[in-house]
């Protein structure tokens, strides 16, 4: 009831907002004249709206506002360290809270150095106008004594020279500080050379050195550059627009021939839609629309790879539109769901409804349907991944609830949706064995999809299938066989027209209703009914596997595969079929296998099934006199194309090393003692060829015992392991550790000085490391 409360505080569509402070990174710096600039510690910046905050050894420091937000102004109070004086005062006045979490520099300048700078810069500027006053004042009493000028103008115009003379030295200073702040450390090499003249006191070849450089011309003309580039542009974008109208016609032509394609239906015209698609979304990648409908058309076909690939191009091309970043997290999370990464589903999900509630709370209401379609993906995600404490179905009553409001107000826009998730809750209740419930939303969910169905054939179809397999298989669960078998076979009537359209789309679908009624006809033992279509599923999930595996991983519809495999494998020893029986029990529980190192608490129980379900087929077999067995290869370190047993020995022994990675050493020590007893007995039967195996397993069991603290079976199994193979480093290695583990510093150096002695690459045929040699270095030992 609790969660249930929170889920409807969080999804009620109350505006709520949260107060956020806004932070600025700082990096201060000291000036070094030409050198690079370096961190300085302990400057005590003070700004309005974020108090003070003190530079680490690092230079770094961070501000908080209280109210400001980024892109607000900065206004900086003062900036302390004893014997330092702000440098950068230009960029300080600019300052803006970053909005990218830039780190806003401060450069600061010995203050010693500062004022000598500018003393010697003062002196050189005054000598340099005064040389210039006297000049122009001896000029002016040339053209007197020539007579060029009267008295009465030479009086004006020294005035003039003058009063100018001294405005320009009352600025003086001014002038002085913005030429001293001239960062010369980040000025090129050709301007250092020229800043240099001033400071030596050359600042007549300075001037003409700049004047050399023509700056004012190469600015005009960088100027006229730019005026001719928009010239050209706006010639440009005028053909643009002519080009856009083409385009608005030609799409419009391709849309109809898109949807003739889809109307004449088949492999080769959805595959030349598919085509389509996929190059107008590479025309453009920044093409929402373009990459957006590619995406849903590569899904659709179970084009996997691509469809991932370019959802995250149109996440990309969202930008600021939240909802339809909400509407690609949608689809992406049911991507994922759909290939059994639900992690990554979640995340899609939950990062999908965290962005309409935000719009929710801006425009309540607005927002409720996709909302509610959301909440609904996370109910089947948590029916699939069978989360029973998230699964408690109150994400899917929340969905019904907002659902049931918006079909009263629009019964004909919402009998889908509503459809839908009755559809969720029927499977949910179905799963946690609340049949009465999951038998009612299941009928809800049929006699909406029915409506639905009659209205639009073509549309409806596959949700109308999809219902009538999963009441199907709730009868079949509660054993009302003959119920299942109805609405399975009608769910097979539809799905086989949905394959006749479309082969690739609908291949897994028809070949779920087919499995499901393999194992219904098995468990009414039917056995060439079953035996028919369990087959028919197989060849299907086999041909996705193999012409479909578009994750770019062997694990494709793997889990289809194993199930169907194991169910043919039970078939068969039903029948007395041990041979085939076997062979499709090894195929999954290699299967099985595969999938338990991403997915190990997941698919472990099905692995574990499966083994015991190979133990009691060999059980049966040995009972027989069927000699026609052949067994089947596999990388285990333990088969033998002679012996049945090898195959099972190294099960065992994979089950074992999997519970240790897990760090179940009780059911890891289970099973690796029967691998390990099995093993015995090949060795028994061939040495030479189950010598090194046996080994192993041995080690293995020593590994379990130290996790478990008890040493001395430890030692004893990896003495055993020894006693075939003593010169073995891998093995000698793991007794080392033990030793190490035991306090047996002297005999974990003899230990190390044998493998040595045998293999003098030992470390470097280890990646230069073992366990063993790094607890040897910490102890001080070598």
């Amino acid at each position: 009831m609790k969660f249930r409360i929170v889920v409807l505080i969080m999804l009620s569509f109350i505006v709520y907002t949260a107060v956020a402070q806004s932070t600025q990174r700082c990096v201060v710096k000291q000036y070094n004249q030409e050198q690079e600039k370096t961190p300085l510690s302990g400057v005590e910046v003070i700004v309005s709206n974020a108090g003070s905050a003190v530079s680490n050894t690092y230079g770094e420091l961070t501000l908080t506002f209280r109210t400001l937000k980024p892109g607000d102004r900065v206004k900086l109070v003062s900036v302390n360290k004893t014997d330092f004086e702000l440098y950068n005062k230009d960029v300080i006045d600019e300052w803006k809270i970053s909005r990218d979490d830039t780190a806003f520099p401060i450069v600061l300048v010995n203050s010693e150095y500062f004022a000598q700078y500018k003393r010697n810069l003062k002196n050189i500027s005054s000598d340099s106008y005064k040389s210039k006053y006297e000049q122009a004042v001896q000029e002016l009493e040339d053209l007197r004594r020539s007579g060029k000028i009267k008295e009465d103008e030479f009086n004006r115009k020294y005035n003039e020279l003058d009063s100018r003379y001294q405005e320009q030295l009352n600025n003086l200073d001014n002038y002085i500080d913005q030429f001293a702040r001239i960062d010369i450390s980040e000025v090129s090499v050709e301007e250092q050379r020229i800043l240099n003249l001033v400071q030596t006191g050359k600042i007549d070849e300075a001037v003409k050195a700049y004047g050399e450089l023509d700056i004012s011309g190469k600015l005009r003309q960088a100027r006229e550059s730019k005026k001719a580039l928009a010239e050209a542009r706006n010639r440009i974008e005028k053909e643009e627009a002519l080009q856009d109208e083409a385009i608005k016609a030609l799409k419009e032509k391709q849309e109809h021939e898109i949807a003739t394609l889809k109307l004449a239906g088949g492999k080769k015209n959805y595959d030349k839609v598919l085509s389509i698609l996929r190059e107008n979304a590479m025309a453009d990648t920044t093409d929402f629309h373009a990459v957006w409908e590619y995406a849903k058309m590569a899904d659709e076909e179970h084009e996997v790879k691509e469809a991932e690939r370019f959802y995250l191009i149109s996440l990309d091309n969202c930008k600021d539109d939240v909802y339809m970043t909400s509407t690609v997290q949608s689809a992406l999370g049911y991507l994922n769901y759909k290939r059994g990464i639900y992690p990554n589903a979640y995340k899609y999900y939950h990062e999908s409804l965290d962005n309409l509630v935000s719009l929710n709370n801006i425009n309540p209401g607005a927002y409720r349907k996709k909302m509610a379609e959301v909440l609904n993906q996370i109910g089947i995600l948590n029916n699939k991944t069978q989360d029973y404490e998230k699964r408690q179905n109150e994400i899917s009553l929340l969905a019904l609830e907002i659902t049931m409001q918006l079909y009263e107000e629009d019964s004909i826009s919402y009998r889908e949706p509503l459809a839908d998730i009755h559809n969720t809750l029927g499977n949910s209740y179905s799963d946690t064995i609340n049949y009465k419930k999951s038998e009612y939303h299941f009928f809800k969910s049929l006699e909406l999809y029915t409506l639905l169905f009659n209205e639009k054939p073509d549309t409806y179809r596959f949700p109308l299938a999809k219902t009538q397999r999963d009441i199907g298989i709730l009868y079949y669960n509660i054993k009302e066989y003959s119920k299942s078998e109805y609405y399975l076979k009608k769910a097979l009537e539809n799905e086989k027209q949905l394959f006749d359209s479309n082969p690739d789309a609908y291949r897994w679908d028809l070949a779920e209703v087919q499995f499901h009624l393999g194992n219904l006809y098995y468990a009414t033992l039917d056995f060439s009914e079953a035996e028919e279509f369990l087959i028919k599923a197989y060849d299907n999930w086999m041909w996705l596997h193999t012409y479909k595996n578009t994750y770019n991983s062997p694990l494709s519809y793997r889990r289809e595969l194993s199930k169907s495999q194991r169910s043919l494998g039970r078939l068969y020893k039903a029948m007395h079929v041990y041979s085939k029986s076997l062979d499709y029990l090894f195929k999954a529980a290699d299967g099985y296998y595969l999938l338990c190192i991403p997915h190990t608490e997941e698919c472990l129980p099905s692995f574990e099934e499966t083994v015991c379900e190979i133990i009691e087929t060999i059980q049966d077999y040995t009972q027989t006199n069927d000699n026609n067995l052949v067994p089947l290869a596999t990388d285990s370190i333990f088969y033998s194309p002679d012996d049945l047993y090898s195959m099972l020995a190294d099960y065992q022994l994979q089950l074992g090393r999997l519970f240790y990675a897990m760090h179940n050493y009780d059911e890891s020590e289970k099973y690796l003692i029967l691998s390990s007893e099995n093993g015995r007995q090949l060795y028994n039967h061939d040495p030479d060829s189950y010598k090194y195996a046996l080994a192993m397993n041995y080690n293995m069991l020593c590994y379990v015992y130290m996790a478990n603290y008890n040493y001395t079976k430890a030692e004893e199994y990896i003495n055993m392991a020894l006693n075939y193979m003593p010169d073995n480093t891998d093995l000698l290695d793991s007794k080392g550790e033990l030793y190490i583990m035991q306090g047996n510093k002297d005999g974990a150096l003899k230990v190390w000085n044998k493998i040595i002695e045998l293999d003098p690459d030992f470390l470097e045929n280890h990646n230069n490391s073992t366990t063993f040699y790094e607890k040897l270095k910490e102890l001080g030992v070598i």
